[in-house]
């Protein structure tokens, strides 16, 4: 049995290109995670973790100042969030992508994620700010709902030779975070 660690051993930090590999290794196993039963089988099988190493490495060896970069750790890193200008019209920020592996989920680290990324929206005046999830991910969806996301748009994304749609949650001020 895990042994979940309290939400005061949780700590937020701004990742840097020695989280790489641990990020990586978070993404794609949340990949494997959270999308079974949504996204092909197939296609999540085919996914290469140094694929995800090899990105995570580009992305963190940049000093950028129009996006973050963050890890989850309790001590070892369970989670990770990156955010920054919007890649989408008519919104000035963007939660790129925003994890937490399945054991550690339901303890607040996601929503400790979401407060750190806001004041970040905050302080570099991006509010507006939109967050994509996959339609068939209700769980997440839900997740977004309850912290004040307002369902505003949707979109196709192609992953391997499915389309999937994916909706776009407006956040207009900072999230009602509880932690």
């Amino acid at each position: 049995m895990l042994n979940r660690p309290s939400i005061h051993a949780i700590s937020i930090t701004y990742a840097t290109p020695a989280d790489a590999e641990d990020i990586a290794h978070i993404h794609h196993a949340a990949w494997q995670e959270s999308y079974k039963g949504i996204i092909d089988q197939s296609y999540l099988n085919a996914l290469c973790y140094d694929d995800f190493f090899a990105r995570r490495r580009w992305i963190l060896s940049f000093t950028k100042t129009d996006s973050i970069h963050l890890v989850a750790k309790c001590p070892q890193s369970v989670g990770f969030c990156d955010a920054g200008i919007s890649r989408t019209h008519g919104h000035k920020g963007e939660i790129y992508a925003i994890y937490v592996l399945d054991a550690y989920k339901q303890q607040g680290i996601g929503r400790m994620l979401m407060c750190k990324a806001s004041k970040y929206f905050a302080q570099n005046d991006l509010f507006p700010f939109i967050v994509w999830v996959l339609a068939d991910n209700k769980p997440v969806r839900c997740f977004y709902e309850k912290l004040g996301g307002v369902a505003v748009q949707e979109k196709i994304e192609k992953m391997g030779d499915r389309d999937y749609i994916e909706i776009g949650y407006l956040f207009k001020e900072p999230p009602s975070i509880v932690i």
